[in-house]
């Protein structure tokens, strides 16, 4: 109960809500903005936002003694829909069945944004956005959140390496020479994202969250 007039107050705080507008698009976007680089939304600042507010939301549908309280955050679901559906433009797919977002890159070839260029997005940027996708599908159960969360964990598994310990392990981000390395603070997500995907039964198993607490000891 404490946590529901804080996030009320949070979405006071979206760009529709406050008026500001997107650097790159020139209108306020439902969503909050990287003001910190580009002054534009990106699935790292929405994904981190929303992902209390809809780990709030799942625990309270799936939980019978706290049915009581779901009139009072129902109203987020629509708001939740449209900060995810505002980054649909920004998908891609790939032949293989995965799937990334895309975001603003000075050096990369333009595509989607309406000056610059872009980039498949760097993994903890992708992964903190689709975990809460992840929640809203399973609350929702629809399959069209399901399929983007597979399709995006399907890229992260292509591209983890096995180490000689029998870890997995990852670059911050993947590129035709990725020299990137990895931290604790950026691979935290991608730990979540794993875990959470073993427990939901999507692509990735219980045997890699091992492999993953193997990386940990060993080598961090």
């Amino acid at each position: 109960e404490v946590a529901i007039p804080r996030i009320e107050t949070i979405w006071t705080y979206r760009a529709d809500r406050t008026g500001v507008k997107d650097s790159f698009w020139g209108k306020a976007l439902p969503t909050w903005y990287n003001n910190s680089e580009t002054g534009t939304a990106c699935t790292l600042t929405t994904g981190v936002i929303l992902w209390p507010i809809v780990r709030l939301l799942r625990a309270i549908h799936d939980t019978p003694a706290l049915k009581a309280l779901w009139s009072r955050v129902e109203g987020w679901i629509p708001l939740c829909r449209e900060s995810v559906a505002m980054h649909d433009y920004e998908w891609v797919e790939f032949p293989d069945g995965s799937g990334m977002h895309l975001e603003p890159y000075p050096k990369g070839p333009g595509r989607v944004y309406p000056r610059g260029g872009s980039r498949i997005n760097p993994f903890n940027r992708e992964y903190a956005f689709t975990m809460p996708v992840l929640h809203l599908g399973r609350i929702l159960g629809e399959p069209v959140y399901l399929r983007q969360v597979e399709m995006a964990a399907r890229f992260l598994r292509k591209h983890c390496e096995r180490t000689a310990e029998g870890g997995l392990e990852w670059e911050y981000e993947e590129a035709v020479h990725p020299a990137m390395g990895e931290d604790i603070d950026h691979a935290c997500a991608q730990v979540y994202f794993i875990d959470l995907c073993a427990a939901e039964g999507l692509v990735f198993t219980e045997a890699d969250v091992r492999s993953v607490a193997t990386t940990l000891a060993r080598r961090v």
